[in-house]
């Protein structure tokens, strides 16, 4: 059974940032998925066309759909082979909390692609807390505070804007 027009018009306005949920609208869809054409591992997903020219049109409109292709196409090999993989969506903020043992002065915090901007609360000095953005990914926060002995520090990361 071939994708209708319908379909196929649903594939290339699909709303961002929903892309699993337009990789599970075209699953069904595809022909041969339940034969080893379509192999989802995590959000890598691995899917051959078979030749079948009902998924290559599913393949036209996932180009069609610009910003999909431009973020999860990740490579395409000859006979109809597609390899596209999900962005992982982060929160604009975590808090964690770590422990650090009794004999430790010094943390230091690395700066992650997620975020780049963290506050630390400091126990025992009065809640004080450091604040530091991350100007780049070689970047990192030293903390030396006498008040970490064997202290649970609290550490928000954030994404905010420049």
């Amino acid at each position: 059974m071939y994708p209708s027009d319908d379909e196929l018009e649903k594939i290339k306005t699909w709303p961002l940032p929903d892309w699993r949920g337009l990789m599970q609208f075209i699953r069904p869809i595809w022909n041969y998925s339940d034969c080893g054409y379509w192999v989802e591992e995590g959000s890598k997903y691995s899917i051959s066309s078979g030749g079948w020219s009902g998924n290559e049109d599913i393949i036209g409109a996932l180009q069609e759909n610009y910003i999909f292709w431009v973020i999860c196409w990740f490579s395409s090999q000859r006979g109809g082979h597609h390899v596209f993989v999900l962005p992982t969506v982060h929160p604009k903020e975590e808090t964690i909390t770590e422990h650090f043992p009794w004999d430790s002065h010094t943390i230091t915090l690395k700066h992650t692609p997620m975020y780049n901007y963290c506050t630390v609360r400091l126990p025992g000095n009065k809640g004080r807390e450091l604040e530091h953005r991350f100007a780049n990914w070689k970047n990192s926060l030293v903390v030396q505070n006498s008040y970490l002995d064997g202290e649970d520090i609290e550490i928000k990361y954030q994404e905010k804007g420049i």
